[in-house]
């Protein structure tokens, strides 16, 4: 494949915006809310960002353009 674009997109939602429409406050919300606890420091640094605004999802998205060849 010969590789004509390659672009990274960043996009940061808000834990509570992501979570919806779960229940904040039921099972799955906290079972989420485990896993990304016991996840290493380095994974959980590039899946969510906290800050005084609580906790936000980082999302990542990659567009390739490519011709098969």
């Amino acid at each position: 494949m010969n590789l004509l674009h390659l672009e990274a997109f960043e996009e940061e939602v808000a834990w509570l915006d992501w979570l919806y429409p779960l229940d904040p406050e039921g099972w799955e919300a906290k079972r989420a809310e485990e896993v990304l606890a016991q996840a290493f420091p380095g994974t959980r640094s590039l899946v969510v960002r906290e800050g005084p605004g609580g906790l936000t999802l980082v999302k990542r998205r990659m567009v390739l353009v490519a011709l098969k060849g």
